[in-house]
């Protein structure tokens, strides 16, 4: 039986400041668009063996990945809030 699957999934969501953030849990200055984030599921239960996380940062984007597959990619174009991201980074 297959039971929960929150141990299959490996989440990438940035986190930075907006000032136009409108959740409440956003207000501090630590917005997190989970609209920007994302997932994989993968066919593994992650603790079940060792992996390796990661980021690759660069001024139009910014990847994550784990075990050199990239699952996610957040493009720092002309959105509003990508400009703040990018700003955040500098």
């Amino acid at each position: 039986k297959e039971g929960n699957q929150s141990n299959k999934i490996v989440y990438g969501t940035p986190h930075f400041y907006y000032s136009k953030a409108t959740s409440d849990g956003d207000k501090d200055g630590s917005y997190s668009p989970t609209e920007l984030g994302g997932n994989k599921v993968l066919g593994e239960n992650l603790a079940d063996e060792y992996h390796v996380y990661g980021i690759n940062w660069s001024p139009d984007k910014i990847e994550w990945y784990i075990d050199d597959v990239v699952y996610n990619t957040m493009y720092l174009d002309n959105d509003e809030r990508l400009i703040a991201a990018a700003k955040a980074f500098q």
